[in-house]
């Protein structure tokens, strides 16, 4: 029989160990509560960063999230996600990857994935992802929308129609809108919606709201002459209901078409002002619009364009990566394009305009392309682009520009008289052109030649400049 001071300081000593596992246990949960809460401050941060257009940041606070939170299958979807929208697509698929290792149920990774396929137009595994994302949850629309862009592609017309049918049983607003858009018989629109406003017996706002609906964009849809009374329409059916996103994304399309008018001398308008107001409608209707890829993807694409006409280019980018995530486009590539050569950022641009081309190869997006590299200073790319170019359509005298541009740095006067002479005979008028063939004449001694083309090219900027004042 084992003493007493011994029996008690067994039971002391067990106690003790029961009181540390307890506190361990105590520290364990706090610490892990603690952990999640600050996995759970990251994910909120990078999302933030996101939304903003900051892939860099949003993928080191996404990481952050993951390394706290390693069985968290959101946090490698949204640093996937950010891969993605930077344009690392095999980075992002091995973080889709991730996400649908830890939870095979996780839909929205399988949509990743296939985004990921139709970047690299690899069809048939993007509808394969899709389809899978839609199994998992058949609600998904961003899965039906961009398994819709895939049947369009692949010219299964049958199929892409089904899909638009069931995005129209999820989300009737955003089908009434797209319906609306592709209705014909604006003249019969006009007069049915006018007897429904001037009916003194129809009082209920939301009948009325859409009487000015559709009136306002009839009347846009005739032409500028009417945009007025577009205008007008679109702000009493805001008025009747102010939570209904339609009036304001009719508007806002008036706007910029308004704007757009104005910027090229079409119409004597305050285009600045014009683009301003368009990005207020264009806000207030995201804020409104339901959460439908097909229909936010068009309003983020023409609200970057508007927000890189008032010259805030980061914003610019911010939206047209939305609009490209939603549905990646080959006109929204060439307009982020845009924006990043006008950011000096000429690598992204190539990359953009890289995609752009694999969507058609155009003269233009070759000579676009070719633009770029001659701002590089990559002069055999820039040659080689103005060659496709000029396959594709011999009559456009740009490449032959670009081809100019090059011979003159390389002090290659002939050529350059060469390719300046052809881009002038079919149709340039760019003084840039004119000017380096009065420098290739003046080197080479053909002085009267020299002077002429200095006076066109003067003749040129004073008509441009006027055009501008006007």
């Amino acid at each position: 029989m084992k003493p007493q001071s011994v029996y008690y300081g067994q039971l002391i000593n067990r106690g003790v160990g029961a009181l540390i596992v307890l506190i361990g246990l105590s520290i364990f949960v706090c610490v892990s509560a603690q952990v999640r809460n600050d996995a759970e401050k990251y994910l909120v941060k990078g999302k933030t960063a996101y939304e903003k257009g900051n892939y860099d940041q949003a993928i080191a606070d996404f990481s952050q999230a993951a390394n706290m939170a390693p069985m968290r299958a959101e946090a490698f979807y949204h640093r996937g996600m950010s891969y993605f929208a930077r344009g690392d697509v095999y980075k992002a698929l091995a973080d889709f990857n991730k996400a649908i290792g830890l939870d095979s149920k996780y839909d929205p990774a399988y949509v990743g994935i296939g985004r990921v396929f139709s970047e690299l137009n690899v069809r048939d595994k993007a509808i394969q992802n899709y389809t899978k994302a839609i199994e998992l949850n058949p609600r998904s629309v961003e899965a039906y929308g961009n398994r819709f862009r895939e049947y369009e592609n692949i010219k299964q017309t049958s199929l892409a129609n089904q899909d638009v049918a069931k995005l129209a049983e999820l989300i009737p607003e955003a089908a009434r809108y797209l319906t609306r858009l592709a209705s014909g018989g604006r003249e019969k629109i006009i007069p049915e919606a006018t007897k429904i406003i001037e009916n003194t017996e129809v009082r209920d706002a939301e009948q009325l709201s859409e009487a000015y609906k559709s009136r306002a964009y009839a009347y846009y849809s005739k032409g500028k002459d009417t945009d007025p009374q577009a205008i007008a329409d679109a702000t009493r059916a805001i008025e009747l209901v102010p939570r209904d996103y339609e009036g304001y994304l009719i508007r806002a399309e008036v706007y910029f078409t308004q704007a757009d008018h104005g910027k090229r001398g079409w119409a004597k308008i305050d285009f600045k002002k014009a683009y301003t107001d368009a990005i207020s409608d264009y806000s207030k209707a995201i804020d409104l619009a339901p959460q439908i890829s097909m229909l936010r993807y068009r309003i983020y694409n023409i609200r970057g364009e508007c927000y890189r006409e008032t010259g805030d280019l980061d914003r610019s980018v911010a939206d047209l990566s939305k609009s490209i995530l939603l549905f990646p486009l080959m006109d929204v590539y060439v307009r982020r394009a845009e924006v990043f050569e006008l950011r000096g950022d000429l690598d992204r641009a190539v990359v953009d305009l890289t995609k752009a081309l694999a969507f058609e190869e155009t003269g233009r997006m070759y000579y676009k392309r070719g633009k770029v590299y001659l701002k590089k200073g990559d002069f055999e790319k820039t040659l080689a682009d103005a060659a496709s170019a000029i396959k594709l359509k011999q009559d456009d005298p740009h490449p032959y520009e670009l081809q100019a541009q090059v011979w003159l740095r390389r002090s290659d006067y002939e050529k350059v008289i060469d390719h300046a002479t052809k881009a002038i005979k079919f149709g340039s008028v760019d003084a840039k052109t004119l000017r380096a063939r009065a420098e290739a004449y003046r080197k080479t001694g053909k002085i009267a030649l020299a002077d002429d083309d200095e006076k066109s090219a003067l003749n040129l900027e004073k008509e441009y400049k006027e055009s501008q004042e006007n």
